[in-house]
This record gives C-alpha cells, sequence and structure tokens, in this order.
C-alpha cells in the first residue's frame, strides 16, 4: 500500500496483487475525485483486422511481443465512447460481447488481459479520456507522512485503512482474511506517534471527497 520516497523505490505490493479493475484516481481537470477502468485486450485472427478496424467502438493495435505471439489486439475502452462491453455490437463471426468482459467483477490478480496500464478516465466534470496509469502516483486516496506516502484504490479501502489505523485494537487475524491489505502496511505507519497524524489526514481526505 506504499511508496517510499527514495531514489530507487522498492517494489509496490499492491501493484497488481491484487487490483481492482477500478481504482479511483486524480481527475487531470478539476483535480476531483475520477474513476480510472482497465482496457480489455483480445487477440483476433489476422483475417479480422479489417473488420474490427472499422468498428467504431473497438480498438485495434498491432502488438507483436515476441516471434511465436499473435500480435493482432483488439481493445475495448470502457466507458469511453460506449459504457460497457455489453453494448457492442457489429462483431464478426466467432466474437462475442464476453470476450471483452472484465476478468472479475472486483479483482485483476494480473494484467495478462488487460492492455498494460491503459483504460478510460471518467470524471463528474465531464472528463471522459484514455489515460494511461500511473500508480501510485494518480491515486486519489493518498497522503503523505514523513518521507512515506500511503494510498488506497478507492474510498472503501480508504475508511477500513483509516479505521485499521485508529483502532484500539489491531488484532491482524481479525481483519487479514477478508482485508489483505492491511497485512503491508509499513510498520511506520503503525506507531503510536503516526496515529493521530494519519487518522487526522485521512479524515481530511474523507470529508473532501
Amino acid at each position: 500500500m506504499t511508496q517510499h520516497e527514495h531514489p530507487r523505490p522498492t517494489v509496490i505490493p499492491y501493484r497488481y496483487n491484487p487490483m481492482p479493475r477500478m481504482v479511483s484516481v486524480v481527475c487531470p481537470e478539476c483535480k476531483s475525485e475520477a474513476v480510472f477502468q482497465f482496457a480489455r485486450a483480445v487477440s483476433i485472427e489476422k483475417k479480422y483486422i479489417d473488420a474490427f478496424i472499422a468498428h467504431k467502438h473497438l480498438h485495434y493495435f498491432n502488438k507483436r511481443t515476441s516471434v511465436r505471439a499473435n500480435p493482432h489486439i483488439v481493445v475495448f475502452y470502457p466507458r469511453l465512447s460506449i459504457e460497457s462491453h455489453n453494448d457492442l455490437t457489429d462483431l464478426p463471426d466467432g466474437y462475442s460481447q464476453n470476450m471483452w468482459q472484465p476478468c472479475s467483477d472486483r479483482y485483476l490478480v494480473t494484467p495478462v488481459s488487460n492492455f498494460g496500464d491503459k483504460g478510460t478516465i471518467n470524471c463528474k466534470c465531464g472528463v471522459r479520456r484514455k489515460h494511461e496509469l500511473v500508480w501510485p502516483k494518480d491515486a486519489f486516496y493518498t497522503i503523505k507522512y514523513r518521507s512515506s506516502e500511503l494510498w488506497a484504490f478507492n474510498r472503501d479501502m480508504a475508511i477500513r485503512l483509516r479505521n485499521f489505523i485508529a483502532a484500539a485494537d489491531r488484532d491482524i487475524f481479525k481483519y487479514s482474511s477478508n482485508l489483505p491489505f492491511l497485512n503491508k502496511i509499513p510498520k511506520p505507519f503503525l506507531t503510536a506517534k503516526a496515529r493521530t497524524p494519519i487518522v487526522t489526514k485521512l479524515d481530511k481526505l474523507l470529508a473532501g471527497s
């Protein structure tokens, strides 16, 4: 859940293990809370390239990564021109809407089925565009404490994080089965000295969102 500020930062524990398919990010225009959703990629046969190039809601890419890999990729950006994969029509024979369905309603274990860190960002101010996620730099729910940064994927995770840090009883075994990210909180955020300033910052962030 953190990234220490250091010339050679360590690996971010929660980059994709697991990561929700939708995360709260800072809107590039109004700076309020926006939603980022990962794009979904599907490999296609070469003979269907022209049909997919002509499709108004899908995006074709030639993405060769190795000699054996199929370089023909078609990507769906959710909530860009239509709301979801369920609204896709006019697909070539042998292809269905469900092929662009997200891996899970909540979490992605790996980015294999996604188009890297690319996706769509949407905000209540009207912003709706393609976006390449830079995590946790883009995170909306993030605070700094001394030399480190504490972040959450979304509001629900931020509330759970806040309540855990504020709790008098931090028995991790009561939480970790359903909230495994709590096991990743670095010790500096869990000291008695850190409790009040961190909870205060999280309360301020949550009150303003």
